[in-house]
């Protein structure tokens, strides 16, 4: 089991008792564990990218896909895979689809471009196209795979998006090259959906990024954060929670 945590809680002694201290956490990786909500915390916000929940009750509250389906405030869905490239004679090396970016806080992720590939009526090559934008802070779709000549070329994953909430969209990646990360407010991106990996392979949707605020817990409560690994992507799956008077997603969700 992959998985690491950060956390950071700054207290503020005067309001603590009206707002309770600002903090948050981090949960990335492929196996689920639990969240103690800190004293004085009554309502968390969260952010859930890749196959990711946060559950309460054996609820889900905080959704972004497996199970527990999607469920949250807001958020948009990863962009889909480019189709891969065809050709009806052989020997020929037909481009795979790019990767669909991550989706964004307030929009999806870019679709991935479609490979290059052998236009059977006029026996001429169509070139690959590039990975499309996304919306909303949703990362990048992938280029499409260009012709291979003479050998497999490689297209490009969609781009991932950060935890700290929406900033810009990611612009799609050119041809063969990975999409451009949306919403990069922080070093760490998940969500970019992979390329095809082979002639004519289509690439893979990226993530969905599902957000939610105002959860009711109780100090001291146990919350399980639910990580596994979306097949679609190379990253891990994440969760990220914050609290303290004036924090939520989409726009207020920076480290304190």
């Amino acid at each position: 089991m992959a998985q690491s945590i950060i956390q950071t809680v700054v207290p503020e002694f005067m309001f603590f008792a009206k707002l309770g201290a600002k903090g948050q956490q981090e949960f990335i990786g492929t196996g689920s564990t639990t969240f103690t909500v800190p004293a004085g915390v009554s309502l968390l916000s969260a952010v859930c990218i890749g196959y990711a929940a946060v559950v309460i009750s054996g609820a889900g509250v905080c959704s972004s896909g497996g199970p527990y389906g999607l469920v949250g405030d807001g958020g948009g869905n990863g962009g889909p895979g480019g189709a891969g490239g065809y050709a009806d004679i052989s020997p020929s090396y037909p481009g795979a689809g790019g990767g669909g970016g991550c989706g964004g806080y307030s929009g999806d992720g870019g679709s991935g471009g479609y490979g290059a590939f052998l236009n059977e009526f006029t026996g001429t090559w169509v070139a690959a196209v590039p990975g499309g934008n996304g919306a909303g802070g949703g990362g990048g779709g992938g280029g499409g795979g260009p012709q291979g000549v003479p050998q497999f070329q490689n297209a490009g994953p969609g781009g991932g998006v950060g935890l700290l909430g929406i900033g810009s969209s990611g612009s799609g990646g050119a041809i063969g090259q990975q999409g451009n990360p949306g919403s990069n407010s922080s070093n760490n991106l998940y969500g970019g959906g992979k390329p095809g990996a082979s002639y004519i392979e289509d690439g893979f949707s990226g993530s969905n990024l599902r957000y939610k605020n105002n959860i009711s817990v109780t100090a001291g409560q146990t919350i399980t954060i639910y990580l596994a690994q979306n097949p679609n992507t190379a990253s891990p799956s994440a969760v990220r929670v914050i609290w303290g008077g004036g924090r939520s997603y989409p726009s207020n969700a920076g480290n304190v």
